[in-house]
């Protein structure tokens, strides 16, 4: 069992590493696992489902006032990353290695992998939400539009996927 000490001492190592990199991700979930593989040795990986808008993708929705949008897949990726504290007081950092991503994948969003709160999560990050909405009637109307209109089956069943999220 990993104390929270130290739990804090290898997220802060982690993160301000993460922090050097130039990042322009929406995050739709986080998730970071630490495990000790040796005294003192500690192996993290962090589970993210991001969109990356440095990407080109296919769209479902475009935000009609801010620069969002909701794509027909988001990007699953894991990375990981070897902490070596100084053993036995694990306050130290002795190395500190990016494994990389060890694993990516585009996961569509009527994949049930995507879950709904993932889905909610994405609307509001990407003003789509309805207190949004509320604010700014005109994304509402854009919406309401949206959901009028006749689609092709693939793009009507993403659509279909969101809409409760929309509140439309």
């Amino acid at each position: 069992m990993i104390d929270e000490k130290t739990k804090e001492i290898i997220n802060k190592h982690v993160d301000e590493y993460l922090d050097g990199w130039r990042f322009e991700f929406i995050w739709i979930d986080h998730n970071r696992e630490i495990d000790e593989i040796e005294p003192g040795k500690f192996v993290v990986q962090d589970t993210d489902i991001i969109i990356d808008r440095s990407q080109t993708y296919e769209k479902i929705l475009v935000h009609p006032i801010e620069d969002f949008f909701v794509p027909e897949e988001v990007n699953f990726y894991v990375t990981e990353f070897i902490v070596k504290l100084g053993f036995p007081e694990l306050e130290d950092l002795i190395d500190f290695e990016c494994s990389g991503v060890i694993r990516a994948e585009d996961i569509s969003i009527v994949d049930p992998r995507i879950s709904d709160d993932q889905l909610g999560f994405l609307m509001s990050q990407t003003c789509f939400d309805t207190s949004y909405q509320e604010t700014f009637p005109e994304v509402k109307t854009y919406l309401q539009g949206v959901y009028e209109d006749n689609h092709a089956q693939r793009i009507q069943e993403y659509l279909n996927r969101i809409r409760p999220f929309l509140n439309i």
